[in-house]
């Protein structure tokens, strides 16, 4: 029997008011639209995918975009990272913020995560973005696959197909805070950790 991980769906809920504040201290206008990537430094997380689709997006659309990188090493003290994105121009759109603990401000804070991790055993921030209500773009890995909509699948690496499928969520924008309620549905009963104790608990007493 599997039992899912679970998160705490009322610490990972929707809130605009968490979010502007968090971009308020991030310095983000409210009308601009961020895009969010997760993951601490390991090339397994698909950061050079994601730099790589950052540049794709702003060739065909250059305005009003913030990019949020947020993990363990992902701060101003990675020079590897820092040299990237003067390399590729990206200094100024890409804001670093390192390993955190205050995920659901930084999940109400975007519009958009990308994860185009490699490989994942469970797709934990995913799981917890959906739950506040945001829009993600994945890698069509098996932990991710079975999580978000088909629509939102990208194959490993290809950042040109992760960048059109951004630039789809950043034109509709409206239209996107229309279905906060529906992705968090898409994940309230397989992932909410009530029920991940209680399937514990019931499998449990069968044995008792």
């Amino acid at each position: 029997q599997i039992i899912e991980n679970g998160i705490d769906m009322i610490k990972f809920s929707p809130s605009e008011k968490i979010g502007l504040k968090f971009r308020n201290y991030l310095k983000i206008k409210k009308d601009e639209f961020v895009i969010g990537f997760i993951g601490r430094d390991d090339p397994n997380k698909g950061i050079n995918c994601f730099l790589q689709t950052i540049i794709e997006i702003k060739n065909n659309h250059n305005k009003g975009i913030k990019y949020i990188i947020c993990g363990d090493k992902m701060d101003n003290h990675n020079r590897k990272l820092i040299s990237k994105l003067k390399k590729f121009n990206l200094i100024e759109d890409v804001i670093l913020i390192g390993e955190r603990g205050d995920m659901p401000s930084i999940y109400n804070s975007i519009d958009l995560l990308i994860c185009s991790s490699l490989t994942e055993s469970f797709g934990l921030v995913v799981v917890e973005a959906l739950a506040c209500g945001k829009n993600v773009i994945g890698s069509n890995i098996p932990a991710i696959r079975k999580i978000i909509k088909k629509e939102n699948l990208v194959e490993p690496n290809k950042h040109i197909q992760f960048a059109e499928k951004s630039l789809k969520f950043i034109k509709n924008k409206y239209e996107n805070k229309l279905l906060s309620k529906a992705n968090r549905d898409s994940v309230f009963k397989k992932y909410n950790i009530d029920n991940t104790i209680e399937n514990y608990y019931s499998l449990y007493k069968k044995y008792l």
